[in-house]
């Protein structure tokens, strides 16, 4: 496929009776987006978990649901009252939805998985379309951990890819565990990667996603800090650069579940990225949410034979010139010391040890077949310039009485100017 339509919906966090108002709520965006023409339809992290409110059946999850009817904004005012006498009682009873949440998860995460893979599989096929439906805390079938994942369904309603969240921050390691690694997943409408959360900080997940073939890198974002998401918008627009990828963000915002009372909502701005060479002035991103708090969603055309080109004709093109000789002797040495090893400023401990120089290096490799693009099993060992530091000129510092009597004169040279002139 050369050319793809992609839709980002920014999703507010609900907590729904019922299945079918789940569904009611999705179907909005989807309209939008099929009058749009979107093959490629993109929902928030965590926007999955809306189908566990409809499992909860105690006492208190039933306040928090009754509460939540109160901010949406077709509620009349005998419902935002009734939301807020349920919103206190819930206080009261210290209800809390994370534990409500993590209950459902050790007692019935398949009904949980089974509801929300049926009903986005159901919306996938009935819209033709590939769905990366919003990620949710879900039992993984290889270990029996519970991880933060974004499925990806066809448009024949079948689960194309999975990926989990790996990078954990205090708040999440209670309900989940960390995810193994990245892998770039197949679509009809190419190939994409998935980078849940703060994972998309990370430069060396989106360069691996770029080898494994990725044409296109989506994070799905749930922040209730200002400073976290401007890092991860940011983030997504370094990795779509510096790999030549299209990207998109996708944010969930409003009431915030996973917190007492309301007073860390979700924020975010939700975008489409693309190399700053396809977009005015220069920005790298194509369309945004107007809001950081409000729901929205917006479309964009992308060009796989453009970006194919730009591969080739770039004036820096690095996904071809990247200096894999001269970097990857140096980070191939951190990588197998571990993160646990590395230094840090509280123990003081000496650098890492680098590769020795080599007093030769040849750039091109001779190679049996020349016609045959360059492996990184090609590349030699490229050892560190053994040029000694701090050869340059230094500039030579006069005494101290000879820059005072140049200072002195210089003064004295000046008119005066009184401080009603300044």
């Amino acid at each position: 496929m050369d050319n793809v339509i992609v839709c980002v919906v920014q999703q507010k966090m609900r907590l729904p009776a019922d299945l079918a108002d789940f569904e009611h709520e999705l179907r909005r965006f989807l309209r939008v987006a099929q009058a749009k023409g979107a093959q490629l339809i993109i929902f928030p992290e965590l926007a999955g978990m809306m189908a566990a409110p409809p499992l909860l059946n105690s006492l208190r999850a039933g306040l928090l649901k009754q509460a939540d009817r109160g901010r949406q904004n077709r509620a009349g005012f005998w419902e935002r009252a009734r939301s807020k006498m349920a919103s206190g009682t819930a206080g009261l009873l210290g209800s809390d939805f994370q534990r409500e949440l993590g209950r459902l998860l050790n007692q019935n995460s398949h009904t949980l998985w089974d509801s929300y893979a049926d009903l986005f599989g159901r919306l996938a096929q009935e819209f033709s379309a590939t769905i990366v439906a919003g990620s949710l805390y879900a039992v993984d079938s290889t270990d029996g951990g519970i991880r933060n994942v974004a499925t990806v369904f066809g448009p024949q309603g079948t689960v194309l890819g999975q990926q989990s969240r790996v990078v954990m921050v205090a708040e999440n390691t209670a309900l989940a565990e960390a995810g193994d690694g990245w892998t770039a997943i197949a679509t009809p409408v190419g190939r994409l990667g998935l980078l849940l959360g703060p994972d998309v900080l990370y430069p060396e997940a989106g360069r691996l996603l770029a080898y494994q073939g990725a044409e296109m890198i989506i994070s799905l974002g749930a922040c209730s800090e200002p400073a976290l998401y401007h890092r991860m918008r940011a983030g997504l627009l370094a990795r779509v650069q510096e790999n030549h990828l299209y990207g998109a963000i996708s944010f969930i915002v409003g009431y915030n579940p996973f917190t007492p009372g309301e007073s860390e909502p979700f924020i975010g701005r939700s975008a489409i990225c693309a190399p700053l060479e396809f977009t005015n002035r220069y920005t790298g991103i194509m369309a945004e949410v107007g809001a950081e708090t409000t729901e929205g969603i917006i479309s964009a055309a992308w060009d796989y034979v453009a970006l194919r080109q730009l591969w080739e004709t770039s004036v820096v093109p690095v996904r071809r010139t990247i200096p894999l000789a001269v970097a990857a002797p140096v980070f191939m040495n951190i990588y197998q010391r571990g993160a646990a090893q590395l230094p840090s400023p509280e123990d003081a401990a000496p650098p890492l040890a680098l590769p020795a120089p080599v007093a030769t290096a040849t750039l091109e490799p001779a190679r049996e077949d020349a016609t045959r693009p360059l492996d990184l099993d090609d590349l030699p060992v490229m050892g560190m310039s053994e040029a000694p530091m701090g050869t340059e000129p230094q500039e030579s510092i006069p005494l101290l009485e000879e820059r005072e009597e140049d200072t002195a004169a210089e003064d004295a040279a000046k008119p005066r100017r009184w401080p009603w002139q300044r």
